[in-house]
């Protein structure tokens, strides 16, 4: 969670222990979409966003615009964007990304905060079929299922 605070405080202007659109409107990598994105988990509805709502809601934005960018994707660019970050222990038919592979495309991809248990976390998610591997399969189901 230290990282995870870290960039709360770096976003939290006014160092109230809030952020507010005011605060997003100086964090000049914070885009108007996530800002947009954001304001769903303000769960008390104050339109001040807590460190508790701040680590759930970012995780969930990020992923969100993650699976967006996929939006207009050909099955070749899928396999293209697949291929990127997958590897081939046994033979180039059992490719798959392992999770370090995943925090590796989480920070390609500019997740706001990125630590192994993020990447685990999307990783498992990625594991479509909880076999333990994300494989063309699972990544296909993954960034087409929105």
């Amino acid at each position: 969670l230290r990282a995870w605070r870290r960039v709360f405080d770096s976003m939290d202007r006014d160092r109230d222990g809030f952020i507010s659109r005011a605060d997003l409107q100086k964090t000049p990598e914070f885009t108007l979409a996530k800002a947009q994105k954001l304001k769903y988990y303000d769960a008390d509805k104050n339109n001040l966003i807590d460190f508790g709502e701040f680590v759930e809601a970012l995780y969930n934005v990020d992923k969100e615009m993650f699976l967006e960018s996929f939006e207009g994707f050909d099955q070749v660019d899928i396999q293209l964007e697949f291929d990127k970050y997958a590897i081939d222990d046994m033979s180039p038919t059992k490719k798959h990304i392992p999770e370090s592979r995943v925090k590796e495309m989480m920070l390609d991809r500019k997740f706001t905060c990125v630590t192994s248990l993020d990447a685990k976390r999307l990783f498992q998610e990625m594991d479509v079929n909880k076999d333990g591997v994300v494989d063309l399969a699972d990544f296909k189901e993954c960034v087409q299922r929105r």
